[in-house]
């Protein structure tokens, strides 16, 4: 696992969001257009004029929702899509940020898992 990436248990939300607005750290850049379009997916309103801002009041509203499934997944397949769009590229110089997408997307999936557990302890 990169050294960047937040584990649930030891990080703070505002470290995740940092990670996750970081694209040497996670692998894509997530722009405030990105965000809406994923705010707007699962229904919660953000307006992103500060993405680290933004990303931390889109996991805030789902714990306050107590349904975090819809965020993980919308901000899984918006990396996937970043993954994909560099594989449709084909060029060697994009593996370390294909690598660091599939990263990022076991990560956010572990998060999703820990939250899960958490909640039903």
């Amino acid at each position: 696992m990169n050294d960047d990436s937040p584990v649930m248990d030891d990080r703070s939300l505002r470290d995740i969001a940092a990670w996750l607005t970081t694209p040497a750290s996670c692998g894509v850049f997530l722009s405030a257009f990105d965000l809406k379009r994923v705010s707007q997916s699962i229904g919660i309103g953000v307006t992103p004029l500060n993405r680290r801002f933004a990303v931390e009041q889109l996991f805030r509203s789902a714990a306050i929702d107590d349904n975090p499934g819809p965020l993980f997944a919308a901000l899984i397949a918006e990396v996937a899509a970043h993954q994909e769009a560099y594989e449709r590229c084909d060029s060697p110089h994009l593996q370390p940020w294909i690598d660091l997408t599939r990263v990022t997307m076991t990560t956010l999936s572990k998060m999703q898992e820990t939250w899960r557990t958490a909640r039903l302890a």
